[in-house]
Formats: structure tokens, sequence, C-alpha cells
């Protein structure tokens, strides 16, 4: 094995809190050959014929609900007791924004793609032609 990697991976400030797949990127011997992260705070939109990557979005979600709804930033539902505003900040750790739902679409001829928090119930909408 390649003992940097496993000791990131046992160190919270590095890949330690990384939630991965057990399952995607198993071999056929059982074992994982290719990591499948999950949480990350952006993401890539790549053109599928090329593979370029035309558009990236590093943390403007996150930045945006903090700039615009900062009362419930990376809220979470923690018990039936819980409000958005006491849960503030719970899911930055681990998840972040935790986008639930993402749907594309076209509106006035253009490329849009919906996207819907888990926890906070913001819809983030972003046009990408």
């Amino acid at each position: 094995g390649d003992s940097e990697l496993e000791a990131q991976l046992r160190d919270n400030a590095e890949l330690g809190r990384m939630g991965v797949s057990i399952e995607d990127g198993k071999r056929s011997d059982g074992l994982i050959g290719s990591v499948f992260g999950f949480g990350g705070r952006g993401f890539s939109i790549h053109n599928a014929q090329s593979f370029d990557t035309p558009s990236a979005i590093v943390d403007s979600i996150e930045q945006v609900t903090k700039q615009y709804y900062s009362e419930i930033f990376n809220t979470a539902y923690l018990s039936d007791t819980s409000t958005p505003q006491s849960d503030k900040e719970a899911t930055s750790p681990l998840l972040g924004p935790n986008v639930a739902a993402m749907e594309v679409g076209e509106f006035d001829g253009k490329t849009v793609l919906f996207m819907g928090g888990g926890s906070s119930g913001i819809l983030d909408v972003y046009m990408l032609a």
C-alpha cells in the first residue's frame, strides 16, 4: 500500500473525513481500485464528447448561501425540535451545503442546472449555456 495515503486517510485534517464509496471502483478481487468520494465543495461540468471542462464551480454554493442566507448557512435537521437557525453550520465539517437533488432543464434556449439543498431547502440555479 501507499503509506502516505493511508496516513492521510486516518488524519481528519487531511482526507480522514472524506466519505468514499465501498462499492464503486471495486476490483474483481474485492479491493478498491479507484476511489469515489462524496461531499465535495464543488463540481465540474464536462463535455461528453471531448471531456473538456468548460465550467467548474468551486465553492459558489457555500459563498452565495453565506452571503444571502447566513442565518441558515449549512444547516441540518438534527432533531424534531431543530430549526434551520439553531442547526446553522451543522453540515460544515462533513457535507457543506449537502446538495440532495440536481436536474438539468432548458429555459429560453439556454441550459439550466437546478440544485436543491437537502437540509436548507435552498434552490440554486446556474445558467450553463
